[in-house]
């Protein structure tokens, strides 16, 4: 046992490169299209057509599935890419014949049931040997059934699985080092699966037309201080050189100010359309997998201390979990939770006033009043002075954020006493402060109460989800309780995470999900 321990800790890495010429062509001609002068990334429309081809190369170059299995994310980029077509024609782009031939190539190995990096890779493999693939979302379905068709000894873990004690023969990765750490967002402890391997040998599976510049620097845990592994190294890969095709080229990269400018759009609309105007809050904007009808969905979560819930398998046992998380800490590939049918009101509201019985409305009444005033005099002074107001009556977090969390209709209560009095004075209810104060807190011990119970609910609900079924959707919605009228929740995937916070109305953060069109 710890001559298996101490072998795996030099593992040898192998370098399998897969040729498969159909993709190389699509890459080749994504080249020339980029080449073309009026080919613009700024400009909306080859921003849009350039990311979809890299979202699909991104995903094949890295997932060993055959290009013909079931993938709506892929199916939802061609759509997109052949509306682009239609609109290059009509602006007679001089590119078009370029973009129809690419088009073209992908709809043809889109038809493909060729798995040409596991068809590849299993050739090689040894049924008797402890085999494990290392799967992500997209992945694990495929390599599941595989692994359980072709030998009773192979196995499929997630990445996170991984940092279990489980140890291998031999593992087996596929696609680019720079899928698990590439972006802000990505998760550098993911480096555990190269500096502290589970194998004595990993077979590292990718095209051969994909250059790597990057290989793992694999130190052993008992070497000399100065090459020891862990200490705080912000790369643990090292350059190789230069190549010609570089596994960056196609990283779908986002234009994050064409979507700030649909969500300042989506809300202007949205103003011109309603009575009253909401308050804004500061959130974080999720771009979803999930599209509709071809519309770009996002998600927002307030930074005022919000955390959302989020379910994937994040303790690595091999079954689904629900954590919350703050938003800063949600990232691509999780699936964040929406309430997506039912009454425009976040769950936990109406879990809330069910627990407060017959004095939710009289509680609300009083919630809905202070709100009220307080809005009137800050409309009535400007929101400048009213931060100076009330910093000068004892509420030193007073700021133009807060202020307006103070007036939207969600926030309860602040979080000191001193505060709340403070603005209850600021706006004219000084006498009532105390009783307000009391109330306030028996609507937020319902609301704690209520998200008690909603975890539970929520758990319960996804342990009766298949995690096969789950991952590779880029959506999953079950209804909360038959008897409760508590509406449907959806998890979506998660695409991407603007680095930029944005301004949006206040509702947006609770519940739902936005079309930015």
């Amino acid at each position: 046992m710890l001559d298996k321990l101490w072998s795996i800790q030099e593992p040898q890495i192998i370098e399998r490169k897969i040729q498969f010429e159909p993709l190389e062509e699509v890459y080749i001609l994504l080249k020339e299209l980029i080449k073309q002068n009026e080919v613009v990334r700024t400009e909306e429309f080859w921003d849009i057509t350039l990311y979809c081809i890299n979202k699909i190369l991104w995903k094949w170059s890295g997932t060993p599935n055959p290009f013909s299995q079931e993938d709506s994310y892929i199916d939802d980029n061609i759509l997109e890419l052949e509306n682009q077509l239609k609109l290059a024609v009509e602006f007679e782009y001089n590119s078009t014949p370029i973009l129809q031939s690419i088009i073209e190539k992908i709809n043809i190995i889109r038809l493909k049931a060729q798995s040409p990096l596991f068809e590849a890779e299993v050739e090689h493999l040894d049924k008797q040997r402890r085999v494990c693939f290392i799967a992500n979302a997209d992945s694990y379905n495929f390599l599941l059934a595989e692994a359980k068709r072709l030998s009773r000894k192979w196995v499929v873990r997630t990445p996170t699985e991984l940092r279990g004690d489980d140890t291998f023969d031999e593992l087996v990765f596929f696609g680019q080092f720079r899928s698990l750490f590439y972006g802000k967002f990505s998760d550098p402890t993911l480096e555990f699966i190269f500096t502290s391997s589970r194998a004595e040998k990993i077979y590292w599976v990718h095209y051969e037309w994909i250059s790597s510049n990057w290989s793992p620097s694999i130190n052993l845990i008992g070497s000399k201080e100065a090459t020891r592994p862990f200490r705080g190294k912000k790369n643990i890969f090292i350059s190789t050189g230069k190549n010609s095709i570089q596994d960056l080229d196609f990283v779908p990269k986002i234009d994050e100010q064409r979507y700030v400018n649909l969500i300042n759009k989506s809300i202007s609309e949205e103003e011109e359309t309603q009575e009253i105007t909401q308050s804004l809050d500061e959130a974080f904007c999720f771009l979803l997998s999930e599209k509709r009808e071809g519309i770009q969905l996002a998600a927002f979560v307030s930074t005022d201390g919000s955390k959302a819930l989020a379910i994937s398998d994040f303790d690595g046992d091999g079954t689904l979990d629900i954590w919350r998380f703050l938003p800063e800490q949600l990232g691509k590939g999780m699936y964040i939770l929406r309430r997506t049918q039912g009454a425009d009101r976040d769950v936990i509201e109406i879990m809330a006033d069910e627990n407060l019985g017959s004095e939710a409305l009289i509680l609300r009444n009083v919630q809905k009043r202070w709100k009220s005033e307080l809005s009137n005099k800050v409309n009535k002074i400007g929101i400048e002075e009213a931060i100076k107001e009330l910093k000068d009556k004892g509420c030193p977090p007073a700021n133009r954020g807060n202020v307006l969390r103070w007036m939207s209709k969600s926030n309860i209560k602040t979080r000191r006493q001193s505060h709340f009095y403070a603005l209850m004075d600021f706006a004219g209810l000084k006498s009532e402060a105390p009783e307000i104060w009391n109330d306030m807190r028996r609507i937020s011990a319902a609301h704690t109460q209520a998200g008690f119970e909603l975890d539970s609910m929520l758990k319960s609900k996804i342990e009766e989800i298949d995690a096969a079924i789950f991952y590779g959707n880029t959506s999953y919605e079950f209804t909360l309780s038959e008897e409760q009228n508590l509406g449907t929740i959806t998890a979506f995937s998660i695409e991407e995470r603007l680095e930029s916070t944005v301004e949006v109305p206040s509702g947006w953060t609770s519940w739902g999900v936005r079309e930015l069109t």
